[in-house]
């Protein structure tokens, strides 16, 4: 369910941050060049040269106005303590104190070999071992706060004392904040909270330590000394006085979210919960006035039309705090809200783990916290960043022209490809989100599959995107009706070098030839087996699948595994639908050919798919597989599945790979030497890749060539190598991208070597992530021959009907017959 609400939290700001923009095309004469050199660029984007107002015959905008709304943006990187102990530093951005950052710093370190040695030599039934035991155990961590300026330039650090570690920050007023922080006391082995209170020199002033701080949430401080908390421990707020004592409170009935101030009154934002059976959230908001003198709260007053969120308050202005969403001011007294900052209107991508947000007076400069995040594990790193935002007069991209991005599903990474474009001064377009009307109150794979007929419609009226994002596994739009052949592209003057990507990849990909959805990361995916059981091998038709599954007897279990596709329909792998879907998923274009507008399933090829997930569907009982899985349960890295398949339990295992490391953990396998097949296909061939982010070209886009130039931007080397070798998720269709991200991988593993060097088997508990590996990777790379495609109305048509075969109420015949008049019913309502 969370990651469910969090994919969806992204498509829906998708959704709604582009329907507050006006739509734009690109009217562009035929014989318009496309050489894309600066004084051009200059040209186009020159206020003079293209009347800022001009539109097309539906009335929209083709160009960037001069009056268009933009913020300029300064990234601001913190300065970090100096010295050998600070190499590793975490340093996470809490929030803003006048005209400074406060930011929360850990950092670790290792015992020595002489500490560990008396660590282990400590009897700890003694009091003064037991301290000292105590003692080595803290020294092994510091934590403390940086006081930094607006310019990221370090004013004071406070290290925090041996026994205490960061619970929250709370500003006070200008001569002081307060640091909220749990206080282990060895002696009694037992912690508390307190609040200490310091100046900007990080001095001390004084502190407060109460028991109904334990349980607390938020802090909210009051001009007279006191301050409010929201508590766990009584689900309401409390008003604690300066020495720590409770002397007020309020209870909610509702689920706590957060204190703000409006309008110099204080308001608890409450929630309750409700979420219908697929997840949709309905949940509601509530507002109440608290009293500063005594904590009671007033009457609940909904809040009209709320976000999943928290709010934040700033000179005044209260904020909508929500991930991946543009900066919104709220007037949550009258449930109304407005757009302070549209992030298509910067050259700056939108903000994800948010910590805090500053607004100008006159709302001009806008500043916000992130903490970016970059490796995994023990190897990770945080570092706090600021970005400033400035309101300018003139928008500098006026007179360039609009074209647009629909997508299906949002991607972080291509948010950053599409800024980086913006920004470009060699960029011949302005290239924003969009998307039509959709249902956000679906489910998220059925708000996908939503978006995605609400995309085709729009293309098709001719008010759809110029560019199609994300929609690869959506074989409907795989025809000349609606994209563009990018292989006229990527072959023209203006086109690639295909020695420098795995081409394979992109041939994989294409239907009858012709490449409408081109993959910009993948991941690869398919089976893992023993050769020791199935024979050496790479690829196999549905014919030899069977040969081979029979020949090994009743006996071996023919898959298990998992399918996230499946997981989304409440299928498993070994279900007889469910292997019937995963088949076509990875075969979908033998079935279904959108350029011709013809279905192929009343034919020999489907009812022998119908015959093959009757035959190995449902071997296991649930109760059987969960056994399984609690003997074969493994602490490291190997899933119960692939160490069921490596003793013979099973024949074949479920693999996916979108980084190295997921290579990696079957890469030891069966002696070092698994096998990686794909499902079977009738072309004989296998490995498949799911396309991760996929960019096509809408055949009704009268900018097909500025489109181009993005598409372009996006595909060198250059520009993907930077996302790379930070993150390491998704194999990039460039070779020198891919290489850069096995190498961040490999070299996060080695930290790791270096890192468990004295703790034995932890590091054994890691997939081995080394050059050998990665170039066994790249040769299954390379052997990807095939796209999983989903196409959710046929595959709900399939769902439907092929259940009567599987109980025998039907024959193969009738059902595939059944599915042929259905799909192509279907397909004649698509063209």
């Amino acid at each position: 369910m969370k990651n469910m609400n969090t994919r969806s939290r992204v498509l829906a700001w998708l959704l709604c941050g582009a329907l507050m923009l006006p739509l734009a095309a690109c009217k562009k004469d035929s014989g318009e060049s496309n050489s894309g050199d600066a004084s051009q660029t200059e040209t186009a984007a020159s206020s003079e040269s293209v009347p800022s107002v001009e539109t097309d015959a539906a009335g929209r905008p083709l160009y960037v106005a001069e009056s268009e709304p933009y913020f300029s943006s300064a990234e601001v990187e913190f300065a970090m303590p100096q010295g050998e102990e600070y190499a590793d530093i975490k340093v996470y951005a809490t929030t803003f104190w006048k005209d400074y950052v406060l930011l929360r710093y850990n950092v670790s370190r290792e015992l020595s070999e002489a500490e560990q040695e008396e660590m282990d030599q400590l009897n700890c039934n003694k009091q003064g071992d037991l301290l000292r035991y105590y003692e080595l155990q803290y020294s092994t961590s510091e934590e403390g706060i940086l006081i930094c300026d607006m310019n990221g330039q370090l004013v004071e650090q406070i290290k925090f004392d041996l026994y205490e570690s960061w619970v929250g920050t709370l500003t006070k007023d200008d001569q002081e904040f307060g640091v909220v922080l749990n206080e282990f006391n060895p002696m009694q082995q037992s912690t508390h909270t307190k609040v200490v209170f310091l100046n900007e020199k990080g001095e001390r002033i004084h502190e407060m330590s109460s028991e109904v701080l334990d349980c607390c949430m938020e802090y909210l401080a009051l001009d007279n000394g006191n301050f409010l908390t929201t508590s766990y421990s009584v689900n309401g707020v409390l008003l604690i006085d300066p020495k720590g004592k409770q002397i007020g409170c309020g209870l909610c009935d509702n689920e706590l979210v957060n204190l703000i101030r409006i309008d110099g009154d204080i308001y608890l934002i409450s929630k309750q919960s409700d979420y219908d059976f697929d997840g949709i959230d309905k949940s509601k908001y509530f507002l109440q006035k608290v009293d500063p003198e005594t904590a009671k709260l007033g009457n609940a007053t909904e809040i009209k039309n709320p976000t999943n969120s928290s709010w934040i308050e700033s000179n005044g202005v209260i904020i909508k705090r929500m991930e991946g969403s543009d900066i919104t001011r709220c007037d949550l007294l009258q449930g109304t809200e407005e757009v302070m900052v549209n992030f298509d209107y910067t050259d700056v991508s939108i903000p994800y783990n948010l910590a805090d947000i500053k607004v100008s007076a006159d709302q001009r400069e806008v500043c916000y916290l992130t903490n970016v995040t970059s490796g995994t594990g023990e190897t990770s790193t945080v570092k706090g960043h600021m970005t400033k935002l400035h309101r300018e007069e003139k928008n500098p991209h006026a007179g360039k022209r609009v074209i647009y991005v629909a997508t299906c599903e949002g991607d972080t990474k291509f948010e950053q490809l599409l800024t980086d474009y913006n920004a470009s001064p060699n960029s011949k377009t302005r290239v924003r989100m969009y998307l039509p009307e959709g249902d956000t109150g679906l489910p998220y794979d059925k708000m996908k599959n939503d978006m995605a007929d609400q995309i085709l419609l729009s293309m098709k009226s001719g008010s759809g995107p110029d560019i199609l994002l994300n929609c690869a596994a959506y074989s409907q739009f795989n025809t000349e009706r609606v994209l563009v052949d990018l292989n006229t592209y990527l072959d023209g003057p203006q086109g690639i070098d295909r020695s420098l990507y795995f081409d394979n990849v992109f041939r994989a990909f294409e239907m009858n030839g012709k490449l409408y959805q081109m993959p910009l990361a993948v991941s690869v995916g398919g089976f893992v087996g023993n050769p020791a059981t199935l024979g050496e091998m790479e690829d196999w038709t549905p014919e030899i699948f069977e040969q081979k599954i029979d020949a090994l007897g009743p006996a071996i279990y023919p898959i298990m595994g998992y399918s996230n596709r499946l997981n989304f329909a409440n299928l498993a792998v070994t279900d007889q639908t469910g292997i019937l879907l995963e088949l076509l998923y990875h075969d979908m274009n033998h079935y279904v050919d959108f350029d011709k507008n013809e279905a192929y399933f009343d034919s020999p090829d489907f009812i022998r798919l119908l015959d093959i997930a009757k035959k190995y569907g449902g071997r296991i009982s649930a109760d059987k597989e969960r056994a399984l899985m609690e003997e074969y349960d493994s602490w490291g890295y190997h899933s119960s599945n692939s160490l069921m398949m490596e003793d013979g339990v099973c024949a074949l295992d479920t693999f996916g790979a979108d980084a190295l490391w997921g290579f990696a953990m079957y890469a030891d396998l069966c002696s070092n030497h698994p096998l990686f097949l794909g499902w079977p296909t009738s072309a004989g061939k296998g490995i498949s890749a799911e396309a991760m982010i996929s960019v096509g070209i809408s055949a009704f886009s009268e900018c097909k060539e500025e489109a181009w130039d993005f598409i372009l931007f996006m595909l060198q080397p250059s520009t993907l190598d930077r996302f790379a070798s930070v993150d390491t998720r998704g194999v990039w269709v460039a070779r020198s991208s891919a290489q850069k991200a096995f190498d961040a991988e490999i070299a996060d593993y080695n930290r790791k070597v270096e890192l468990f060097r004295n703790e034995p088997g932890r590091i054994e508990g890691e997939a081995v992530c080394d050059q050998e590996n990665a170039e066994r990777f790249i040769q299954l790379i390379e052997r990807v021959s095939g796209s999983v495609q989903t196409n959710p109305v046929i595959m709900d048509i399939v769902l439907e009907e092929a259940p009567a075969y599987f109980d025998g109420s039907k024959s193969a015949e009738q059902v595939s017959k059944t599915i042929q008049e259905r799909v192509t019913i279907l397909m004649e309502e698509m063209v």
